[in-house]
């Protein structure tokens, strides 16, 4: 997840060298958030190279999965945001079964966000960003509702869902996530 306060809809994001694809560009209240994931990506520590069209104040995370699918990813997208609440809830339809729910929130005004109901974290940068996953199959396919909490308002969680291998003669490659 990229998150900074432009309104330039150019950014782009490589990892090792190799565009990643973008799956979330939300705009609301002046600052736009971004995802871009890249299925089977090269193995071991490489550099993400986030670009823009305009110089701005960016923020952003990494995550990266085994045992994704390695194609039509993701499984489905969601953003909300809501500049009043200290605890904002977030739900994602699944599509295919299994699949495990990633989430990035940001808190506007440089709070610390907590992970609280379906959120495992997985990298919390304090005063800002918080992400994580579901850490399980949701299984059968449908909602699954994740919240994180600030000590104020303004939050925005990006969510996608990230579907599994479906049969054991695909490849179980990686599903890198920023």
């Amino acid at each position: 997840m990229v998150h900074g306060f432009f309104g330039d809809t150019s950014a782009s994001a490589t990892y090792a060298g190799t565009a990643m694809t973008e799956v979330s560009n939300d705009l609301a209240a002046g600052a736009r958030t971004f995802i871009w994931i890249l299925v089977n990506p090269t193995s071991g520590a490489n550099d993400v190279v986030i670009s823009l069209g305009a110089s701005s104040n960016i923020r952003g995370q990494a995550l990266s999965y085994t045992g994704a699918k390695q194609s039509a990813q993701p499984d489905a997208s969601v953003f909300t945001r809501s500049a009043t609440v200290t605890t904002l809830t977030g739900t994602i339809t699944t599509v295919a079964d299994n699949c495990w729910a990633i989430v990035f929130a940001f808190q506007e005004n440089g709070n610390d966000l907590t992970a609280s109901t379906n959120v495992t974290s997985r990298r919390n940068t304090p005063a800002y960003i918080q992400s994580g996953d579901n850490n399980a199959d949701i299984t059968p396919a449908g909602n699954l509702s994740q919240t994180v909490t600030a000590a104020s308002g303004d939050i925005r969680i990006s969510q996608i869902s990230i579907a599994p291998v479906l049969a054991a003669a695909e490849n179980r490659g990686y599903a890198f996530i920023m």
